[in-house]
């Protein structure tokens, strides 16, 4: 019924007690505690590399957005015949901001030339002088581009109302070719 064992020297056999097999099963909690501690340290790690990438997807995403609209704008620009562009859904976050000087330094267009505005009112600013357009939650939304020549003085540069060409950026509305952009801004 009792088996027999060897001690730790191995000279003598001993015969098996009630003892060794309390000492075996303190053992193994032992153990399985420890397993537990290293499988719920993997798992936190795992989940921190989940969630720092999703992260940068998002920051990809909204960077994305911002380089998408920059590509709108220039491109308007360098078509100033009436021509609206269309952007696809652009994401914006809470507290960015765009001016019309970010837009004088993208087209070297001076940034009286430009102007913004929104029919999303609830999630933009665009103030009264329509010089800024500021998200005011992560938002959404198609924007719209146009410019249109006009006569001007090419050779009078440092007037800076003096407008070859007038830009109009829309954002939550598409433009159409008979909306007009007022150039220059006051």
């Amino acid at each position: 019924m009792f088996e027999l064992f060897k001690d730790n020297k191995g000279s003598r056999p001993r015969r098996f007690s009630p003892r060794d097999l309390l000492h075996q099963e303190q053992r193994a909690q032992a153990e399985s505690v420890f397993r537990l501690m290293i499988d719920s340290a993997i798992g936190l790690a795992i989940l921190i590399i989940i969630v720092s990438s999703l992260s940068q997807f998002d920051k990809l995403a909204l960077n994305q957005s911002v380089s998408d609209f920059r590509d709108l704008v220039v491109s308007s620009s360098q078509s100033p015949d009436g021509m609206v562009f269309n952007s696809k859904e652009l994401t914006f976050a809470q507290g960015q901001t765009f001016s019309t000087l970010d837009l004088e330094s993208w087209t070297n267009i001076s940034e009286k030339c430009f102007e913004f505005d929104s029919v999303a009112k609830a999630s933009m600013n665009v103030p009264d002088a329509h010089n800024q357009a500021e998200f005011l939650s992560r938002f959404n939304v198609k924007v719209s581009a146009k410019c249109d020549s006009h006569q001007c003085d090419p050779t009078n540069q440092s007037d800076p109302t003096n407008c070859c060409v007038c830009c109009k950026v829309l954002f939550g509305k598409v433009l159409t070719a008979d909306d007009a952009t007022n150039c220059p801004r006051n």
